[in-house]
This record gives C-alpha cells, structure tokens and sequence, in this order.
C-alpha cells in the first residue's frame, strides 16, 4: 500500500516503504482482489471484485506493477498539494473520479507549482490504461527526478506541524501531572 503513512526515512535520508506484506497474499503470483486504500487504487483494481474483471481492461481479472505505478502519481501529487487527485467526501465519488474522472481540473491546481516535467511524470503515472503506464525504471529516469541529486539529500529538521492551540505549555502539562497526582490520591484514599 503505496501511501504516506508507510513511507519512513532512514537516519542518511533514504526513502523506505513500509508495511509490505499485509495488502496482498504473497502465495499467488497474480493478485486479483481489492485490496488497499481508495484514495491510491489504481482503476484495474476498482474493476474487480473478488477476482473478475467488470470492464473488459482489467487485465484478465488480475493487476500488475502498473497500480504502485499510479499510486506513485498519487502520492507524488499529494506531496505537491496536500491532497490527493481524485479525493471526494464520499467513497463512490471517489471511486467515478478514479475510474472516468478526468486530469484536467487536478493538474489545473498544480501547473504552476511544478515543471512541465513534473507534470509529465504525474501525467504518465496517471494514465488510466495499465499498459501505458511506465514501469518503474522509466519513471526513475524521468527528467523530474534527475533534477534532484538523491545520493546527497538535503537536509533540515522536521517541521512542527502542530498548531500553537494543540501544543502543550510546560504549565499545562504540571497541570495536568498534579490533576492525574490528585486523581491517584482521591482514588487511592477511596479505595482503603
């Protein structure tokens, strides 16, 4: 499940995926059931239920590489602008943006926020059509990605991303340590 939630860094500031393992069963060669976060499911995969296809380009009732692909183009867009492309408040929207929506109106939010190479990059991640995808190698020769030197990632502490009324002061937290002390005592003094 390609998402940010399972994406980590190492301590040198090398990218890893995690979670491997629990959105498929490793024993069949050919994964063919719904599994995965919706926002990220590539189109072949919302074309099956229980292994059969419901649209004659569902790959024989089976998906390949081709739907990390598309979830790539995802997340790739999300990290641009805190969204991902086809996000609705209700499931079925979501799941018509995915399979007949178009490009248009999301890529119209990000043309000026990145090149026209990252705009094919996105583009040829979310191409409906599994066959035309690229595979993963072609998308790491994308000119997009070479712009960055990866084997010497910049690097800069984390963001907080909390809001000034969600952070804790020290006052609230003694506060709140005496209110649990007290709460122990009255508990403690009830129960002799």
């Amino acid at each position: 499940d390609i998402k940010p939630e399972n994406l980590f860094f190492t301590g040198d500031g090398a990218l890893r995926v995690g979670d491997f393992g629990l959105g498929i069963d490793t024993n069949i060669e050919y994964p063919s059931a719904r599994l995965g976060t919706l926002d990220y499911m590539a189109p072949e995969v919302l074309q099956l239920v229980d292994g059969q296809e419901l649209a004659p380009d569902a790959a024989d009732g089976f998906y390949g590489e081709g739907v990390d692909i598309w979830a790539c183009g995802v997340l790739a867009y999300e990290m641009i602008v805190g969204f991902t492309p086809f996000e609705d408040e209700s499931q079925e929207m979501t799941c018509a943006l995915i399979l007949w929506g178009g490009l248009e109106e999301p890529f119209s939010l990000i043309t000026n926020l990145i090149s026209p190479a990252g705009l094919s990059f996105l583009s040829a991640s979310l191409t409906r059509e599994p066959s035309k995808r690229p595979s993963a190698r072609q998308l790491l020769d994308s000119p997009w990605l070479h712009q960055y030197d990866t084997a010497n990632p910049r690097t800069m502490p984390p963001a907080d991303t909390s809001s000034p009324e969600d952070r804790a002061s020290e006052s609230d937290i003694d506060n709140i340590s005496r209110g649990i002390e007290s709460g122990m005592s009255i508990a403690h003094h009830s129960s002799s």
